[in-house]
């Protein structure tokens, strides 16, 4: 899937991919340019609020704003592998990350995110999950931790041209 310029708007579980995904799915090289998520609670730039998914080889550029908000996926019960978001994220309330909002695994990805506003703020998740191998940007306009309370199994980057060409470590 790659969208363009996707303008989405909703209440609850909203994402530029989809809402609620309560099955095992995968989400695969799939690239999402410019665009922008607004909701009220579990909010993402790709999924709303996931159980039992993998988002792998891909990509969410763009803008995202409600409660419990991620660049990738708000809520999550699942893996993000081998992925990135370039993400402007405003939290209303509760967890905010640039990949995750709550939850989920995070491997071997990274972002740049500036984030505003919430409760539990972390670059990469905002609160739980597991972290390996993955980076982020940090700058003052986001988090000085990748998850709420730590840095384990995440690096901060200080400089934005690391982020140019592959960034991916081989695994």
């Amino acid at each position: 899937i790659d969208l363009n310029n996707p303008y989405i708007t909703g209440n609850d579980n909203i994402g530029s991919l989809m809402g609620y995904v309560a099955d095992t799915a995968t989400i695969n090289s799939s690239y999402v340019n410019n665009g922008t998520v607004i909701g009220n609670a579990y909010v993402g730039g790709f999924v709303g609020t996931v159980q039992g998914i993998l988002i792998t080889d891909s990509y969410f550029e763009g803008d995202v704003t409600g409660a419990d908000v991620g660049g990738l996926a708000g809520w999550m019960i699942g893996v993000v592998n081998r992925s990135y978001s370039i993400v402007n994220i405003t939290s209303i309330a509760f967890s905010a990350g640039g990949l995750v909002g709550v939850g989920g695994s995070i491997l071997n990805s990274f972002t740049i995110a500036n984030i505003t506003g919430g409760d539990t703020l972390g670059s990469l998740s905002g609160s739980s999950g597991t972290i390996s191998n993955s980076y982020w940007f940090n700058s003052s306009d986001n988090p000085g931790n990748c998850y709420d309370g730590g840095n384990t199994g995440c690096t901060a980057i200080t400089s934005l041209s690391y982020f140019q060409g592959d960034v991916y470590p081989s695994s």
